[in-house]
């Protein structure tokens, strides 16, 4: 007997626009995902490079399983579109889409209602979730967490911790992606490619943190979690989701590797998803 389900999904091929693109790294997450839910005793059932209505179809057909647990691993391209109503108190509100390998996009909350039913109600769904959110035509600034400024003060002076400089092979998943050369910055086609240097955080100065804005607004992206369910992904809102064309995305990536953790602490999904966050955030990625 199984202990529970994972529903696989994993784009690595796309078709955008007559051109065929591809996100180097996604092999790894469904090497990595499959390997790891099957040392676990899962029932696997992987998808690879489905477009927006397969994506959907399998969700619907999931929905009906029976199995105390179910996860959903998903890496693909995505970005968060702009819903049509604005608050009252001009808080613009978008919504996760990801996409399929034939360009077309369906919504993370769409895909999530799919799990509110009789079906699958009182049963646990784990849902994780590698894909950008940035905002389509956003400020490329505000796309990547730059991380904080970390200063050691000494009398008078503060200095800035110094930072190892090596850079690592890291692209975004976006909707599309250019090849830069050595990085592994997939950026959307809509998008410049944007560097960002050490010019951008090189002075140790409060007046330099400012909070994040969006087109002078403030822009939420909820989430319409089911009960019984967590829904985690790979980054915060409106930023770029990183991976490294040799180890994968990088959610995926700790997952995998902080794997044992579940099974030396009887399945403490806590402990296990806490070491991978502070995996992820210790991380430093510079393309």
């Amino acid at each position: 007997m199984t202990f529970g389900t994972a529903v696989i999904i994993v784009n690595e091929k796309f078709t955008v626009k007559g051109h065929d693109k591809e996100r180097r790294g996604a092999s790894e997450d469904n090497s990595n995902m499959q390997k790891k839910f099957k040392e676990l005793g899962f029932d696997v059932k992987p998808h690879f490079n489905k477009n927006a209505s397969d994506i959907r179809t399998v969700f619907q057909e999931a929905s009906s399983i029976q199995s105390d647990i179910i996860v959903f691993v998903i890496s693909t391209h995505g970005e968060e579109s702009h819903l049509a109503n604005v608050n009252s108190n001009g808080t613009k509100v978008y919504d996760q889409m990801i996409m399929g390998s034939d360009g077309q996009t369906v919504s993370v909350n769409d895909l999530l209602s799919l799990l509110d039913n009789d079906a699958l109600k009182g049963r646990t769904k784990l849902c994780f979730i590698q894909a950008c959110r940035l905002i389509t035509n956003g400020d490329p600034t505000q796309q990547v967490d730059l991380g904080v400024t970390v200063g050691v003060a000494d009398g008078m002076q503060i200095y800035k911790a110094k930072v190892d400089g090596k850079a690592d092979d890291t692209w975004a998943d976006s909707e599309d992606e250019t090849d830069p050369g050595e990085g592994d910055t997939g950026v959307m086609p809509k998008l410049p490619e944007t560097e960002i240097g050490p010019e951008k955080s090189a002075n140790y100065s409060k007046s330099k943190i400012a909070p994040e804005k969006c087109e002078s607004e403030i822009a939420i992206a909820p989430v319409q979690c089911p009960r019984d369910c967590l829904v985690m992904y790979g980054v915060q809102p409106h930023k770029k989701a990183l991976r490294g064309k040799e180890q994968g995305s990088w959610m995926l990536h700790y997952m995998y590797q902080a794997r044992d953790i579940l099974t030396e602490n009887d399945g403490n999904v806590l402990k296990y998803l806490t070491t991978v966050l502070r995996k992820m955030a210790d991380h430093e990625s510079k393309y």
